[in-house]
């Protein structure tokens, strides 16, 4: 290329020898001397010049269009965003790897010759850039690459006329030929590029570390044949460019990362091997940020000794990661501070300000009261330090923000920096926090009274509909679960607290629900406030209950008991002896619990709380229908139902309704339980109650597959499904999934059922839901051995009932005794299917579970035939059989065994 510059040259010089006029504005002005490159008049630039200056009269230099330093050996989990930019860099009709595609889609799309690749400092923008230029020239895509650090984050950054001047020289230009001027440069710049397209050569010009478009603009090529890449912290717009963002690694990527740079250093090293749990946790606690994993790579390779985890818990611990995050010669610290540095004073302000938000996310609104300024200004400043790229907009939600762990902690720092060095931004700076806490406080209270209320109710407050304050609720979760640690006082944490239960119970985010319980009771604690103990004692105890840790709810509500019993609370004893009652249920102590819910219904009747006295019912009927005393239970349903009829309680009343129909199945008055079912969902329904609506769809499936009818089965259990994976509810989806197993093993199509059962299996397991993962297995069991896999089929009913065990569920177990006595049975292990069946029928003769006795029968009497019992064994278990059946009131299943029973008589003793 040197020699074709050179070449370029002559042929100019020859070409001044005709010595012909040429008219003026003609490509040979009169007053401009091609020759010897003085030029007297106008010359084509970014305005008219008229200067003398001799560009050509220096013999030609090499040139310096290789300069592209090597990928780094750690350079790795950039696969998409690489082939995003090769995209960009191939010529027409031309993509990596490919020669013959077409690179430029249906050509309606403007590809453009510059690509800006913007992003935190630290993420690996010029590692991509980099790359990206390895690749290009494999592919014979340029002749040659310029390469210029623009350091534009450095106190004095390059300016257009020095990277003009740099970037002359490395085209062959000579000291003495590079024009004196900034315009002059540029003008001669872009000709040069010019003509190295026409003579046929490529080239990539790489402008790194750019911090402003004017440094940008007047080293655009005036072509569109060569390729510009700029990396930038910035997003660079008014360009024309590709903007290109680069996100932080995935945890993936930053391990693998991690490992390519231990591996470097020395081959042998194998800790990311032996450690992955390690080397996530490190990839974490460093943020995903390629910055922070090189040089806490280094760091490792430094002390070849240490574990990964003991690095990560040290970051983590520090309180200070930034710190931890310098090797000696590359710091986190420092390129964030060189962003900062390049904001304006408000800008600066304001991104301390951020870091007071407890949350990870920010509104808007939120950081205007931060600011203490309008939402307009704040907007405008807020997006400035998102093309900074020290912000980020939420993916999820206009005018919202978001900040980088890192960054968040170096505006943490920045900030209390500020408040030590200046009393005024210390209390601007308390000010501020209390000003969002207020914010949060109000907000919170008035989008509760939405969640709290009836439908039809019509709320007066921030929010004009329960919609729109779920959403805000939603949307803010993250940050006002972080709000707990900024309380200032014990009274406003347990109003936060109770506040948010309605939200947080709906939602089954139970477990953030504890944590401010928790914290509230600890700080009532210290300061004597029985009282307020007491109310947070007995929020903790409901949360451990729906967290399914029966034992630890019932030691809360007996602490939170003797809390309100000192207090002198009625209702709260009242509150705390229902969760009792709650708890007791779940550990299987059905008659204590019983007599418990009586006490706590004639508590609640006393003190006038209706509502509470309705659930008090519903909690006997639920305890009624475990213990198989249906007609009771029944009564207690239909008793609350009429409670919350009077209370004009559509929810209360759903609820209720949906207890009727089970007490109605389990009395196999089947028609009558769909009447009540049907009637529980539109309730529901109507009260916008999706979750309690996908629960009534989840009861008219289980009663019309009892029912036989399938397909109907099915279409119920799919918009139940689809209802909690709507609501997010993961629990109510996999149970929906468990009525849809039935459904389909109905049908008859068995592997879509074994699906669906191994998924709810897997719920089990994600939800940490014991129950859940039980009733998978069992569903699990029933579909392989529908499908002839008779073994599996008994294994998984084993394993089902080693859950059950532990759960201390009996009735459970002998489920699966009875699963396991079919599959045993079809299998052709007889005698094992006698006893297994033979369990089955003990346990529920003793439970006075009249039709879980006759079903148990029925399969004791196949298990018996299939040994070949005497006929009097076979005939007893179906005559059994159809008692059961009879007294439970399910009629065409006595008949079917009285049928069976006499045909196994019939047939004597060689049937």
């Amino acid at each position: 290329m040197a020699g074709k510059t050179g070449k370029s040259s002559k042929s100019s010089k020859s070409s001044g020898k005709s010595g012909k006029k040429k008219k003026p504005g003609g490509r040979g002005h009169p007053g401009n001397d091609l020759r010897k490159g003085a030029f007297h008049g106008p010359v084509q630039g970014s305005g008219t010049q008229h200067i003398t200056y001799n560009a050509l009269s220096a013999p030609a230099s090499p040139t310096a269009l290789d300069a592209l330093p090597p990928v780094p050996p750690e350079f790795t989990g950039r696969d998409e965003d690489l082939e995003g930019l090769l995209a960009l860099l191939a010529p027409p009709g031309r993509s990596a790897g490919d020669g013959d595609s077409d690179g430029d889609g249906d050509g309606d799309d403007p590809v453009p010759s510059t690509a800006v690749v913007a992003g935190l400092p630290g993420v690996g923008k010029t590692s991509l850039a980099v790359a990206a230029g390895h690749r290009a020239l494999e592919e014979g895509w340029f002749t040659g690459v310029q390469v210029i650090n623009l350091r534009g984050y450095d106190q004095s950054p390059v300016q257009p006329a020095q990277a003009l001047d740099a970037l002359l020289r490395s085209l062959g230009v000579p000291d003495a030929g590079v024009p004196p001027t900034p315009d002059g440069r540029e003008s001669f710049y872009r000709s040069r590029l010019a003509r190295l397209a026409r003579e046929g050569e490529r080239l990539l010009i790489v402008l790194d570390n750019a911090s402003d478009p004017a440094q940008i603009r007047p080293l655009l090529p005036g072509t569109a044949h060569h390729r510009v890449v700029v990396t930038s912290r910035h997003t660079l717009i008014g360009l024309g460019a590709r903007l290109i963002t680069l996100r932080t690694l995935s945890v993936e990527g930053s391990v693998r990362l991690l490992r390519r740079t231990l591996r470097v250093a020395d081959p042998g090293d194998r800790r990311v091997e032996e450690d992955p749990a390690g080397a996530e946790a490190l990839a974490r606690a460093c943020g995903r940020l390629p910055l922070a994993l090189q040089i806490t790579g280094s760091l490792l390779t430094a002390d070849p000794g240490q574990p990964l985890a003991e690095r990560a818990g040290q970051l983590a611990a520090a309180g200070d990661r930034l710190s931890g995050l310098d090797d000696g010669t590359r710091t986190v610290r420092a390129v964030f501070r060189e962003s900062l540095e390049r904001t304006t004073l408000q800008q600066a302000e304001l991104f301390r300000l951020l870091s007071l938000n407890p949350g990870p996310v920010i509104s808007t609104k939120a950081a205007s009261l931060l600011a203490d300024r309008g939402e307009q200004e704040t907007r405008a400043l807020l997006d400035a330090l998102a093309l900074a790229h020290l912000i980020d907009r939420s993916p999820t939600a206009r005018d919202r923000w978001q900040m980088h762990d890192l960054v968040r902690d170096f505006a943490a720092e920045e900030a209390r920096a500020h408040a030590e060095r200046s009393r005024d931004a210390r209390r601007r700076y308390q000010q501020a926090q209390l000003r969002l806490t207020k914010h949060y406080l109000r907000t919170v209270s008035s989008a509760a009274k939405w969640v709290e209320a009836l439908p039809g109710e019509q709320i007066a407050g921030l929010f004009a509909s329960r919609e729109e304050a779920l959403s805000w609720l939603d949307e803010e979760q993250p940050t006002l679960t972080a709000l707990r640690h900024t309380m200032p006082r014990e009274a406003e944490l347990t109003q936060l607290a109770l506040t948010l239960a309605s939200y947080f119970q709906q939602r089954h985010a139970f477990d953030q629900l504890h944590e401010f319980a928790v914290m509230a009771r600890d700080i009532a604690r210290e300061t004597g406030n029985a009282q307020g103990e007491a109310g947070a004692g007995g929020l903790i105890a409901g949360c451990l209950l729906n967290m399914e840790r029966p034992a630890e709810a019932l030691a809360a509500a007996e602490e939170a008991e003797k809390r309100a019993r000192e207090a002198g609370m009625s209702e709260l004893v009242a509150r705390a002896r229902d969760v009792t009652g709650d708890a007791l249920r779940a550990l299987g102590r059905h008659e204590e619990a019983l007599a418990v819910y009586r006490e706590t219904r004639d508590a609640f009747r006393r003190l006038g709380a209706r509502p509470e006295e309705a659930q008090a019912e519903m909690d006997i009927s639920l305890s009624l229908e475990t213990l198989k005393r249906y007609p009771e239970a029944l009564e207690a349903a239909r008793t609350s139902l009429e409670l919350r009829r009077a209370q004009a309680d559509p929810p209360g009343e759903a609820r209720s309704l949906l207890q009727i129909s089970d007490c109605l199945r389990a009395l196999r008055r089947l028609e009558e339980a769909l009447e009540a079912g049907g009637a529980a969902r539109e309730r529901a329904a109507a009260a916008g109650e999706a979750g309690l609506e996908s629960a009534g769809l989840r009861s008219t499936a289980a009663l019309l597959d009892d029912l036989g009818r399938y397909e109907e089965s099915l279409t119920a259990g799919e918009r139940a499904r689809e209802l909690s994976r709507e609501l997010g509810l993961r629990s109510d989806e996999a149970y929906a999934d468990l009525k849809i197993t039935h459904a389909l093993r109905g049908l008859g199509r068995h592997e879509e059922a074994l699906a669906r059962a191994e998924a709810v299996r897997e719920a089990g397991r994600e939800t940490g839901s014991e129950v859940l993962r039980a009733h998978g297995l069992s569903a699990v069991g029933r579909a392989l051995e529908a499908l002839g896999r008779f073994d599996e089929a008994v294994a998984a009913a084993e394993e089902a009932a080693a859950v059950w065990t532990e759960l201390g569920d009996a009735d459970g177990v002998a489920r699966c005794r009875y699963n396991a006595g079919t599959a045993l049975r079809n299998g052709g292990r007889a005698e094992e299917a006698v006893a297994a069946a033979g369990e089955a029928v003990r346990y529920f003769e003793g439970s006075s579970d009249l039709f879980e006795t006759g079903l148990a029968n029925e399969g004791l009497a196949l298990a018996l035939a299939a040994a070949g019992r005497g006929t009097a064994e076979v005939a007893g278990a179906w005559r059994r059989s159809a008692q059961a059946y009879r007294a439970a009131g399910d009629q065409p299943a006595a008949e079917r065994a009285e049928r069976a029973g006499e045909l196994a008589t019939e047939a004597g003793p060689e049937a």
